[in-house]
């Protein structure tokens, strides 16, 4: 099961999950031949041509299972210059007419996949959306959202649009696929003007801000994107925005607060950053060092910054960066 379940997630890009269940894999069966060609498969993955070598080896002598002969197919629909679209067909070919859904989920992306690397980006959008019509409707989200990335990569102002109403469909499906697509809507909502052929509309923003406390599993890097939006929405009230925020994070864990610190000091609000700070936690922690003397480096308070690099935590920086900023001592 763990295998299996990694061999998806790696299909739909999420090499952290895979990985993770890989090793737990790994932990509990070391000796199983199903687990060993998984990570020679993870290996292969990752250049290793050893690793490749015996999967082509074993699946032209008729011993590769489906899991693996989709991995191998991946391998060369991913763009690994290791495996061309030769193999990546003769894998397919080799696949049982009849799959399980998640197998028959990763089937459909990669042969969607193949048409992406030709470089024909609204056929591969077209092949996802049409077997999307066979699947239940949690994989037949992740088919239309890879749909709406394959459709972002075209640049014009009709295939942007048409993603964008894909992936609102899909949000508002309530699938695993929605987080991913209120992310990729919101990214959108976020690119400055000129850097995107489509833009979102003030209501589709409004919805965006109103949606995620009902998506599953979002998290802070969520709630600072929807900050963003917020701001972007009605500027005058980034004040009230700025200290909910700092408030919302005051007692969270350090992890936490060192995000929410970095995310007022991405979106330009320095003096609240060296505020949220404090005094005494910057002089004994390098993570909250860095990005205190990035805010005050921002507000140009040199002098300030040489004070800092004479406390404690400063004997955790690099000499190469104090380097760097001992020029900016005034004399």
């Amino acid at each position: 099961m763990l295998v299996r379940d990694a061999g998806t997630a790696f299909a739909l890009g999420d090499s952290a999950r895979g990985i993770g269940l890989l090793k737990q894999a790994l932990a509990l069966a070391p000796a199983s031949a199903m687990v060993v060609q998984a990570v020679e498969l993870h290996n292969a993955r990752a250049g290793d041509q050893a690793s490749l070598a015996k999967l082509l080896e074993r699946m032209r002598a008729g011993g590769s299972d489906a899991d693996e002969l989709l991995g191998l197919a991946e391998l060369g629909a991913g763009g690994s210059k290791a495996v061309i679209d030769d193999v990546t067909r003769e894998a397919l070919g080799r696949l049982p007419k009849d799959l399980p859904v998640k197998q028959a989920l990763r089937r459909s992306l990669i042969e969607a996949a193949l048409f992406a690397r030709q470089g024909d980006l609204p056929r591969a959008a077209d092949s996802c959306l049409v077997a999307a019509l066979r699947f239940p409707k949690a994989d037949a989200a992740r088919l239309r959202l890879q749909a709406a990335m394959y459709l972002l990569g075209n640049p014009s102002a009709e295939s942007g649009r048409r993603a964008v109403d894909l992936l609102k469909e899909v949000l508002s499906g309530n699938t695993g696929a929605s987080l991913p697509a209120w992310r990729l809507l919101t990214r959108i909502a976020l690119l400055p003007s000129g850097q995107s052929p489509v833009h979102l509309t003030p209501a589709e923003v409004v919805m965006l801000i109103k949606t995620l406390p009902s998506l599953k599993e979002s998290g802070p890097a969520d709630e600072f994107l929807s900050a963003d939006m917020e701001i972007l929405h009605d500027p005058s009230g980034k004040d009230v925005v700025v200290k909910r925020m700092t408030s919302r994070y005051q007692s969270a864990s350090r992890v936490e607060m060192l995000d929410a610190a970095k995310w007022l000091n991405h979106a330009g609000f320095h003096k609240e950053v060296v505020e949220f700070a404090g005094s005494e936690i910057p002089r004994k922690d390098t993570d909250w060092l860095l990005v205190v003397m990035d805010a005050q480096s921002a507000e140009g308070n040199w002098n300030e910054i040489m004070k800092m690099l004479d406390s404690p935590a400063a004997s955790g920086l690099p000499l190469s960066l104090i380097h760097i900023s001992e020029p900016t001592r005034p004399y």
